[in-house]
């Protein structure tokens, strides 16, 4: 890199360069030509690349890898990839794993005696602009003996903890994938141990990425299970609810088996303290403090998500009786409050309370309830009141799901006001009733 005056960077590699290999390779569509450009992208010092150029080179490398084809470069030029691969900056090896994953190439690698590839990907997982597509590509795979030996070599051999997780990031790939697999239980010992250490930040981290391999499903859930994971979750739960340092561990903890009641309520039953803990938060939520409250209400939704969550929350047929019961236990305010949180100007604490809206709705007894809030219709019936896209979009599904409701409780003259939600000024109302 030259300076040019005292502010203005000279790049060797900037965007011209790049575009004009482009354009060359494009032309001549030469694989030989396209191993060559790979070859020598390799050799670039990061240091001399425009920072605006690297999506420019990003462009050159991808062209260069489809002008090969995945199977060509894993068997015509395997050697020249794993060159390639090895010293590669690690902003372009993203765009190299992107590739492989697009072509559903994981398999490949195995299947046409390519395994030196996937484990030269491994290599470079734990460098953070390439960890995530990598952890993606590898997943599919990971149960793979030498490659399973090669991220247990890693963690064995790595002090840094968010290293680690990047490495924990491909398990969570492979339970994405269905990849459930026995020797996964080692990768759960390492995890497991990061939750009971000291390090505050550490077992946050480590609650993240739990409570994600619950949401991947059963598959999930049953490993967590196997690795008694859930065990430990609760542990903490009871020391960090008694704690007064344990503000932040308590949340994730809380969030943990909400996600894990969603995917296997009926395991639920075996932690009553967090079954009495999670229906005291949304009966009191008002007392709660404000980073809780999304929680609170996204938990509850979470083990209310299925006919068996709602048994075992109340240990008998899920009904409308039951939900009402419910309701009743949160308080006669609740439904204004309720009201009052879909509109504060925090975006996860509406999308928790949309979440927890949608399955009150559902019911007779919610309906009516929120009729009667002083200003829910209005609020309800003005597509101006929500500006974040997703959650306009469970908006307008509310409101849809409401015009098409044979509930007594939707008049004609509430009928016609949601209609009017979809209709943009001076259109015909039929025509927006005809597209609902």
């Amino acid at each position: 890199m030259e300076m040019m005056d005292e502010d203005t960077p000279v790049y060797f590699w900037d965007a011209a360069r790049f575009v004009a290999i482009n354009k060359e390779l494009y032309t001549s569509k030469s694989e030989a030509r396209a191993a060559e450009v790979l070859a020598h992208v390799a050799n670039v010092d990061i240091e001399t690349v425009d920072p605006e150029a690297i999506i420019d080179a990003k462009d050159l490398i991808l062209l260069a890898m489809r002008t090969i084809g995945a199977e060509g470069l894993l068997v015509r030029h395997q050697m020249e990839l794993l060159s390639v691969l090895n010293k590669l900056p690690a902003p372009f090896v993203d765009v190299m794993a992107a590739f492989f994953v697009n072509a559903h190439a994981a398999r490949q690698m195995i299947q046409l005696g390519a395994l030196a590839v996937a484990i030269a990907f491994a290599r470079r997982v734990q460098e953070e602009e390439c960890a995530e597509k990598i952890a993606e590509l590898l997943g599919p795979i990971a149960q793979v003996p030498e490659l399973h030996h090669e991220m247990m070599h890693q963690l064995g051999n790595t002090r840094n903890a968010e290293r680690r997780f990047r490495v924990y990031e491909v398990q969570l790939a492979a339970c994405r994938a269905s990849n459930v697999y026995p020797a996964m239980a080692e990768y759960m010992q390492h995890i497991i141990k990061e939750l009971e250490g000291d390090d505050v930040l550490t077992q946050l981290t480590t609650m993240d990425f739990l409570t994600s391999i619950a949401m991947t499903g059963p598959l999930g859930g049953r490993l967590l299970k196997e690795s008694d994971a859930s065990t430990v979750f609760y542990k903490l739960l009871l020391a960090s609810k008694e704690s007064p340092d344990g503000g932040f561990v308590y949340p994730g903890c809380v969030q943990y088996f909400g996600q894990l009641g969603r995917i296997s309520p009926e395991e639920l039953g075996e932690y009553p303290v967090f079954l009495d803990t999670v229906v005291d938060m949304v009966a009191h939520f008002d007392r709660l403090d404000p980073s809780l409250r999304a929680a609170a209400f996204d938990t509850f939704a979470n083990i209310a998500f299925s006919d068996k969550g709602k048994a075992v929350l109340e240990k008998h047929t899920a009904d409308e009786a039951v939900a009402k019961r419910w309701f009743e236990w949160l308080g006669q305010p609740f439904a204004r409050l309720f009201f009052g949180y879909l509109q504060q100007p925090f975006e996860n604490m509406r999308r928790a309370a949309f979440t927890a809206l949608h399955a009150l709705m559902g019911f007779e007894f919610g309906k009516e309830a929120m009729f009667e809030v002083n200003g829910f219709i209005d609020w309800l019936c003005n597509p101006g009141t929500e500006t974040v896209w997703e959650i306009c979009q469970e908006k307008d599904d509310l409101v849809r799901a409401l015009i098409q409701s044979p509930s007594p409780a939707v008049t004609p003259e509430l009928r016609q006001k949601l209609t009017r939600y979809f209709v943009k000024e001076k259109a015909d109302p039929q025509v927006a009733m005809a597209n609902i």
